[in-house]
């Protein structure tokens, strides 16, 4: 059985959007972003999540449509290409983040956390504009 690790994870994600890809390729029609589910979160609470529109922005990308990807989420192209290079070159990105040292390895995070929770209030305050 294989291991599931960063790597086969990156993969799999991959293998996902190809088939999204491909789906949408073959299809005249938007097959895929109709019958998602709706975030659990937002669901139950009526709060969108940090991630809402994660989901419909990598099908956007998918097929093709940058803008409305981006407008959906941002870092969707940056999950994208985390995959990528999670997928194809592991071993590089492990010996580069573990040549940094604590206190940056500290901050990276610091600066992630910070940059999804600041997009996630800038779209709170958007919506609640009338």
């Amino acid at each position: 059985m294989p291991r599931i690790d960063g790597r086969n994870l990156a993969r799999l994600f991959l293998a996902g959007f190809i088939f999204a890809v491909i789906l949408q390729l073959i299809s005249a029609q938007n097959t895929l972003t109709g019958t998602l589910p709706p975030c659990p979160i937002r669901w139950v609470s009526g709060v969108p999540c940090p991630g809402c529109g994660m989901t419909r922005a990598l099908l956007a990308l998918a097929r093709g449509e940058l803008g409305l990807a981006f407008a959906l989420h941002p870092f969707a192209y940056l999950v994208l290409f985390l995959a990528v290079v999670f997928a194809f070159i592991p071993k590089q990105v492990r010996s580069w983040w573990f040549g940094l040292s604590a206190k940056q390895r500290f901050w990276s995070g610091v600066v992630a956390i910070t940059s999804v929770l600041a997009l996630w209030f800038f779209r709170l305050f958007l919506d609640s504009i009338p």
